[in-house]
């Protein structure tokens, strides 16, 4: 199952399914008895069911072993796209929305509105085009791990 949210959707667990509001767009009762809905006021969340895990082509989640500085230079190898379409990409990076992306650009020093062409480096450069890969690994974790710790 893969859910995206949006802005007005929430997913939630209740006690027992069968007190599920009638509101709710989707639920799903659970092996013990509780109840997973999914709801959307504005219709603008997704619910899908996939066969197998429904995540194969999406990239790696930048807090895991597997996101690091080398393997995000090598995601953007021969890309000319802005930087900020490449952070939205989940083929490239999984699971980064639009405010996770400004954030992440904002503490690489990189000004999205210029249209900022991604150009990794491994090591430090100057100028709004060249970054630090390892700087936007490190700056992405932390935004993200922030934000798990603060419920944000």
């Amino acid at each position: 199952m893969r859910v995206h949210l949006r802005m007005t959707g929430n997913l939630y667990v209740i006690p027992d399914w069968r007190l599920r509001e009638a509101r709710s767009n989707a639920w799903f009762a659970l092996d013990d008895g509780r109840g997973l809905l999914f709801e959307d006021t504005r219709g603008l969340g997704t619910l899908t069911i996939h066969e197998g895990t429904g995540l194969e082509g999406l990239g790696p989640e930048p807090l895991s072993r597997q996101f690091t500085a080398e393997a995000f230079v090598r995601s953007a190898a021969g890309l000319r796209q802005t930087a900020k379409l490449f952070l939205l990409d989940q083929r490239r990076i999984a699971g980064l929305g639009n405010i996770y992306a400004a954030e992440a650009l904002f503490v690489a020093g990189i000004i999205h509105e210029r249209g900022a062409v991604v150009r990794p480096k491994l090591k430090p450069a100057c100028g709004d085009c060249a970054y630090s890969a390892r700087g936007r690994e490190i700056g992405m974790q932390s935004i993200f791990a922030s934000r798990r710790f603060s419920g944000s």
